[in-house]
Order: structure tokens, then C-alpha cells, then sequence
């Protein structure tokens, strides 16, 4: 192979490579830089951060009252849905609560929160089952997290899935949550006691 045929075969090679690599990476940046990388949730996070302050301060009938006129206008807004699902679920609307966190993963699934909250009403409401289907999807989103891990158990517990809920409440225990220790134990004597 002559040094000309090798000279035509790395620019055909780095011809390719360019073409394969180069434009993609030129069509992402400037997407990046046009801020498409931007998700609507993003964009609503800031959008309403005024609702966002008042159910971070616990102002939750002023927070539903915000969000109820914005989702007039924008009744598609997964994070006014999920705001508005906290709000309802701290002021004991369990009901609301579950509609809401409803519409708001309908809207956006990845919205994580909201199985918890839901999975917490549906609890209080007895609804035990699909309170423990909702903090599985939970625990998905919060594979290192506790506190779903605590929540699952406690539905597996009502359900009567002993031994799930042990194992849920050990892995709790391992991410360092210390009340679902306090379950765990209690649950370790009712067992003996069968």
C-alpha cells in the first residue's frame, strides 16, 4: 500500500468519522444553546415560582388559590397539578390530593413526589393496595432513598405482607431512616409472636 493509498483511506475514514460524529455534535450544541434542553417541568418551576414560595411556606390555601388561576390558563401544568396536590394533601383534602397527583403525572411521570403523596392519602384513606402500588413507582424513582422504602412497607404491613414489609423496612433501616427501625422492630415481635 503506497503512502498516497494510505493518505486516502484515513481522510476517507476521518471524512466518515466527521460526518458521523461532528454534525450530530454540532446539532446538539446548538440545540443546547437555543435551549431546547429545557423541559416544560423546568420551565414551569420558574414560571410559577411565586405558587412554589407560598406552598413552600405553607401558605396552602393561598398556594391552591394561586394554582387554581393558573391552571385555568395552562390546565396541562404537571407542576401546578403536583403543587396543588401537596397543598390539598397538608390541608387533609385526601381526595383532591390523589385527582391532583393524578392529573399531574398524567401530564409528567417522572414527577416522583407525587407517588408519595398519593401513596400517603391512599393510605390514610385505606386503601391499602393502591397505596402500596404507588410507593413501589416511589421507590423506582428513589431507589436510594428511604422514605419510600418506610412508606411501602407500612402499605405492605396493612395489606398483610409481612415478610415484604420486613424487607422493606430493612432496606430503610440500611439507608439510615431511623423510624422505619422502630417499625422493623415491631414488626420482628409481632412476627414472633405467630
Amino acid at each position: 500500500m503506497s503512502n498516497y493509498e494510505v493518505f486516502m483511506l484515513l481522510a476517507g475514514l476521518i471524512g466518515f468519522l466527521g460526518l458521523y460524529f461532528i454534525i450530530p455534535g454540532a446539532y446538539i450544541g446548538i440545540r443546547l444553546l437555543l435551549g431546547h434542553h429545557i423541559t416544560d417541568t423546568m420551565r414551569e418551576s420558574e414560571e410559577f415560582k411565586r405558587g412554589i414560595e407560598l406552598t413552600d411556606q405553607e401558605r396552602y390555601k393561598e398556594a391552591i388559590q394561586y394554582f387554581d388561576a393558573v391552571l385555568i390558563n395552562s390546565p396541562k401544568s404537571a407542576i401546578a397539578w403536583a403543587c396543588k396536590a401537596r397543598c390539598n394533601f397538608a390541608l387533609d383534602n385526601l381526595n383532591e390530593a390523589v385527582y391532583d397527583c393524578d392529573k399531574a403525572t398524567n401530564f409528567d411521570y417522572s414527577l416522583s413526589d407525587c407517588y408519595l403523596i398519593k401513596g400517603k392519602a391512599l393510605l390514610q384513606l385505606q386503601q391499602y393496595k393502591k397505596a402500596h402500588d404507588e410507593f413501589a413507582r416511589a421507590v423506582w424513582f428513589f431507589k436510594e432513598k428511604a422514605i419510600p422504602y418506610r412508606w411501602k412497607g407500612l402499605a405492605n404491613y396493612r395489606i398483610g405482607n409481612l415478610e415484604e414489609a420486613k424487607a422493606d423496612f430493612q432496606k430503610a433501616v440500611r439507608l439510615g431512616d431511623e423510624d422505619a427501625n422502630d417499625y422493623l422492630l415491631k414488626l420482628e415481635s409481632k412476627m414472633d409472636i405467630r
